[in-house]
């Protein structure tokens, strides 16, 4: 694409007036990979920048535009000036009830002689809604060669705890804030799956308030044996922290291929938790609270899965094989 934000008419499709607007210059450069995030509370949306598979010069970045004028109002680049620092989280940035915005970063470009956590890449960042740092941390991650977040924050909060935020990252692991205490590291960091350059364990968890458990799609069984290829389904405990309730095994084990296989997030509706396993090309429902097994999508998909949204009682699942399929529930 162009490195575009457009607006359409709902009722004609047709462009609306101003738009589009510019998120940035040198689109052979710099890909907008992530959604967009609009906040209905004060009308700004936000669209993030990555890499071209990470070919120098890249400037990542976040932008802040206003949707009644198409002006873009500040932009946030995680890098400072040097190159490097993309957004690749499928889900855009995250925002609170306080319009406060959360992303997790990319890494910088070691071509240029910077490590990969310079700036604020690879660093989870809490940003005013015109997107002023209000704080940042870089988690200590497992070495790697490319130890960066594929990832959108999940905010929660559990009963008794402070606002906290969940964000998975290609070293696999599972790195666990209080929000209101970014700058002073995780509360937790849990290694789900094993680290891969590939970008398996990327994506985002979600989070039911009904059964206090977060449920993160992971691709490859942990170096420990303690987490497994599958659904994982961790809960809230009294300290805050995140501890195993309950695990399905389901789809391929990313660790044994040779070709990426991340899965799709997971999405909860009405006490059923759905999961796609990314290249095996099924998707799967579970209930929410105990993890047994409801149903699955059979051979009616033929590609990998992506997403798997429910809507008025449906359940749209995107898919490589070029169909939305819709399931009714």
């Amino acid at each position: 694409g162009q490195d575009q934000l457009h607006a359409l008419d709902m009722s004609t499709g047709a462009e609306a007036g101003g738009w589009p607007a510019t998120v940035a210059t040198t689109p052979d450069h710099n890909f907008i990979y992530s959604a967009l995030t609009f906040n209905p509370a004060n009308g700004l949306i936000y669209a993030e920048t990555s890499s071209t598979c990470d070919i120098s010069p890249w400037s990542g970045r976040i932008d802040v535009f206003s949707t009644s004028s198409a002006a873009l109002l500040a932009s946030f680049f995680p890098t400072q000036g040097q190159s490097g620092g993309g957004i690749w989280g499928y889900g855009g940035a995250s925002i609170d009830a306080s319009n406060d915005v959360y992303i997790a970063i990319g890494n910088a470009d070691t071509t240029t002689g910077n490590p990969q956590n310079y700036g604020y890449a690879e660093d989870v960042a809490q940003l005013g809604p015109t997107l002023s740092l209000l704080a940042a941390n870089y988690p200590n991650l497992p070495a790697s060669t490319d130890a960066d977040f594929g990832a959108t924050p999940t905010l929660y909060q559990a009963p008794g705890c402070q606002p906290q935020l969940a964000a998975m990252n290609k070293s696999g692991v599972l790195v666990v804030y209080n929000r209101n205490a970014i700058a002073g590291g995780p509360l937790q960091i849990i290694q789900m799956s094993p680290g891969s350059d590939s970008g398996n364990f990327i994506g985002l968890p979600a989070y039911s308030p009904a059964t206090n458990l977060l449920y993160v799609g992971n691709p490859s069984d942990s170096p420990s044996g303690t987490y497994l290829h599958g659904l994982v389904a961790l809960r809230v405990q009294p300290d805050c922290t995140l501890g195993l309730a309950w695990q399905q095994v389901f789809g391929p084990n990313a660790s044994t291929l040779t070709y990426d296989s991340p899965r799709s997030p997971p999405a909860v509706a009405n006490g059923v938790v759905y999961a796609g396993d990314g290249t095996g090309k099924h998707v799967w429902a579970f209930d929410a609270q105990t993890g047994a097994q409801l149903w699955n999508s059979g051979s009616s998909i033929t590609g990998q899965t992506f997403t798997q949204p429910v809507i008025d009682g449906h359940l749209f699942v995107s898919s490589y094989d070029g169909v939305l399929h819709a399931f009714g529930l």
